[in-house]
C-alpha cells in the first residue's frame, strides 16, 4: 500500500487539529482560528476533518464555526480514573448480580402464592370475614358493591357549597353515582360497630355475626323496613313478657309490671327508641333497573 504526500500531509494535519481540540478551553475550538494557526491555504480540508471526527462521535457542533472535543484526555488515563472506572464496573457486575437474584425470588413467591390459590384443600378458606374489613378500612365509611358488567360509578367533583365546616375545618362531602341498565346492583354496608359486636358476642359465647337484612328497592323503603322489623321485635318481646307473668301467676294489678312492660315496649316499637341506630346497621339493597344510588359521605 502506498501513501502519497497528501494523504500524508492530512494525517499530519489531522493530528495538529486534534490536538488544538485537546487543548482548548473545554474542548471548544473556532475553526477560523484553527485554519490560521495551522496555515491551511484551503480551509476545505479542515471541513474534511471536521466532519469525518464528528461522524465518528469524538467533535460536535457548538455554533456554525465552532465545534467541541468530545473523545478522552490525557486526564482520563490517569491512575485515579482507572480506579474509578474499574470500581464501577465492578459495581454495576454486582447489582446485576442481585437483580438476577431479586428475579428469581420473585419468580418463587409468585409461584407459591399460585400453588397456595388453586390448592383444593385451600379453596374453603379463600375469604374475608366481617371483621377482616373493618380492620383493613379502619375509620373510613365502606361500601362492597356487587354490580353486572357495565355499570357505571361515577364521582363528581362537589361544587363550593356542597362544603361545609366542622371541628377540624373545612370538610368537602362527596357524592357516588351508580347506574346499572342491565341488572339489579347490590351494596352492602360496612361498620365497625357491628364487628366489634360481632366479636364480643362471639366471645361471650352467644354467637354473632354480621347482620343482613335482606331487602330491595331505594333507601327510604330500606329504613321503613328495617323499622317494621324492628317494632315487630318489640311487640313480640313484651307479648312473651306478659304471657310469663300470667303463667307464673303475679298479680299484675300490685306491681303493673306486666302492664308496664307492654306499655314501654309498645312505646319503644311505637317511637323506634329501642334497638341499634340505623347509621350503626348494615344493610344490602338492591336498585331496580334504571335507578342510581345516591350515598353521600364525609371525605
Amino acid at each position: 500500500m502506498f501513501t502519497t504526500r497528501q494523504d500524508k500531509s492530512l494525517g499530519i494535519l489531522t493530528e495538529r487539529f486534534v490536538q488544538l481540540l485537546k487543548d482548548a478551553p473545554d474542548g471548544v475550538l473556532d475553526l477560523k482560528a484553527a485554519a490560521e494557526y495551522l496555515r491551511v491555504g484551503q480551509k476545505r480540508r479542515i471541513y474534511d476533518i471536521t466532519n469525518v471526527l464528528e461522524g465518528i462521535g469524538l467533535i460536535e457542533k457548538r455554533s456554525k464555526n465552532c465545534v467541541q472535543w468530545k473523545g478522552a484526555s490525557p486526564a482520563t488515563n490517569s491512575p485515579e480514573i482507572q480506579a474509578k472506572l474499574t470500581q464501577l464496573t465492578d459495581e454495576i457486575n454486582h447489582l446485576k448480580h442481585l437483580e438476577s437474584k431479586m428475579d428469581a425470588y420473585k419468580q418463587q413467591i409468585e409461584q407459591s402464592l399460585v400453588n397456595v390459590t388453586e390448592d383444593p384443600d385451600n379453596q374453603p378458606y379463600v375469604y374475608l370475614t366481617h371483621q377482616d374489613l373493618c380492620a383493613i378500612f379502619e375509620g373510613k365509611t365502606s361500601l362492597v358493591i356487587k354490580a353486572p358488567h357495565g355499570t357505571r360509578l361515577e364521582v363528581p367533583i362537589p361544587d363550593e357549597h356542597e362544603s361545609y365546616y366542622s371541628d377540624g375545618g373545612r370538610r368537602v362531602q362527596y357524592q357516588v353515582h351508580l347506574r346499572s341498565a342491565s341488572a339489579p346492583i347490590t351494596v352492602l354496608v360496612i361498620n365497625q360497630e357491628d364487628a366489634d359486636a360481632a366479636e364480643g358476642g362471639d366471645a361471650a359465647g352467644g354467637g354473632g355475626g354480621m347482620r343482613v337484612v335482606p331487602v330491595s328497592g331505594q333507601i327510604d323503603e330500606i329504613i321503613d323496613q328495617e323499622r317494621q322489623q324492628q317494632q315487630q321485635h318489640l311487640a313480640a318481646e313484651a307479648a312473651a313478657a306478659a304471657a310469663a307473668a300470667a303463667n307464673s301467676g303475679e298479680d299484675a294489678a300490685d306491681d303493673g309490671q306486666p302492664d308496664g312492660v307492654g306499655a314501654d315496649s309498645s312505646q319503644q316499637a311505637e317511637t323506634g327508641g329501642s334497638g341499634p341506630s340505623r347509621r350503626n346497621q348494615e344493610f344490602p339493597f338492591v336498585l331496580r333497573e334504571e335507578e342510581s344510588l345516591h350515598t353521600l359521605f364525609d371525605a
